[in-house]
């Protein structure tokens, strides 16, 4: 008979331990600055707090069971209720992004979770879910993907017009390059020195032309070109640029070495394009009387392979560091150094497509080390 009274009040105890626990959970949902509730094993709402019913303006009758979706928007309660399906019949976290009703009837975009509550073996006994205002974010986030998509756009069809606009050009500049060749032919022994001068000076601005459009095509078609990224080794798209370039690191008596470099993944044609531009500007910016030296070696880092291309040429200045990626920049006259400026601008595009980042460190007179990086294999 104790022992009975005993588990009498042991009992009577539990119960009053558990009712004052659910009290001291409800008025922390009521000091809480989110929107929250409880909902039984089966998905539907018993209890909501102060916030839920200010939100709303509604009683609490009006929000208990599935009555809460008459505050909920009806283009989103058709992907609430399949997630919601979904968390019930996998007994996992909710979370989806929802627009509210307001007791002003202003529709406000929320972040709603709801987490199940288990008993001792596992079964779910309640559900806890909170619903927090993310409206200005929200909106924030959609402006600026629509600002983006319009860029995007901008972007397209101006790389479609500079793509047509520069293949258009380049056949009349054929046509009056080829003249202006034959006419330098004919009029050998004709033409005094002024005149050969007069037109050695249009020949020449014709051929900067062409390369300038050349150029710019090839900038173009940077964007529009479907990458074929695949595995190969570092070396490769490096040796194939190589050898595009003998003549001209023959003619000046340069050298490239490297060291062991590891497997990318990346564009073939477009890194032969890469390497081609970098260890081409070591050959052309080298220092008067010094032979061109170029070292390729590559760290990995977080899954990524950091290329560094060292040269020993005149190097680049500090302040021109920041913007010699950008498109049609020379930090040189045509007689010092021959070129479009688009030739970093082309690598950077390259580098960007790649997912990678490209910079360079340099100290003037003492040479340049370009590094990139590009995804490992």
């Amino acid at each position: 008979m104790p022992q009975h009274d005993t588990d009498s009040a042991d009992a009577s105890a539990s119960v009053a331990d558990h009712a004052g626990a659910d009290e001291r959970l409800r008025a922390y949902q009521d000091g809480i600055p989110h929107l929250s509730w409880t909902a039984s094993a089966d998905g539907r709402i018993d209890f909501c707090n102060r916030r839920w019913l200010e939100y709303t303006g509604k009683p609490a009758e009006e929000l208990l069971g599935d009555l809460w979706l008459a505050v909920l928007h009806p283009d989103d309660t058709a992907r609430h209720l399949a997630e919601w399906d979904r968390a019930m019949r996998s007994g996992s976290h909710y979370e989806q992004e929802l627009r509210l009703r307001r007791a002003d009837g202003e529709w406000r975009w929320h972040s709603v979770r709801d987490w199940p509550s288990r008993d001792a073996d596992g079964t779910i006994t309640h559900w806890y879910g909170t619903a927090t205002d993310i409206h200005d974010q929200h909106l924030y986030v959609e402006e600026r993907r629509e600002i983006e998509q319009k860029l995007r756009a901008a972007n397209e069809e101006l790389e479609q017009f500079a793509g047509i606009a520069s293949h258009d050009l380049q056949e009349p500049l054929r046509m009056i390059v080829s003249y202006l060749n034959l006419l330098r032919r004919r009029s050998e022994g004709k033409f005094d020195d002024q005149d050969r001068h007069y037109l050695e000076q249009v020949i020449d601005g014709t051929t900067r032309m062409q390369r300038l459009i050349k150029d710019l095509l090839d900038y173009a078609k940077m964007g529009r070109t479907e990458l074929r990224c695949e595995p190969l080794a570092c070396a490769d798209p490096l040796n194939d640029a190589l050898q595009l370039l003998g003549p001209r690191l023959k003619a000046a008596g340069g050298s490239v070495t490297h060291d062991a470099l590891p497997a990318v993944f990346g564009d073939r044609a477009q890194l032969v394009r890469l390497f081609q531009n970098l260890i081409g500007n070591a050959v052309k910016y080298r220092r008067p009387d010094v032979a061109p030296q170029v070292h390729v070696s590559a760290d990995r880092r977080n899954g990524m392979v950091e290329v560094s291309i060292r040269d020993n040429g005149i190097g680049i200045k500090e302040p021109d560091r920041r913007r010699i990626f950008e498109p049609f920049t020379r930090l040189h006259t045509r007689k010092e150094c021959a070129g479009t400026g688009l030739g970093l601008a082309i690598c950077k595009r390259i580098i960007d497509r790649h997912g990678g980042e490209i910079r360079v460190e340099s100290q003037p007179g003492s040479g340049s080390t370009f590094i990139f990086s590009l995804r490992a294999a």
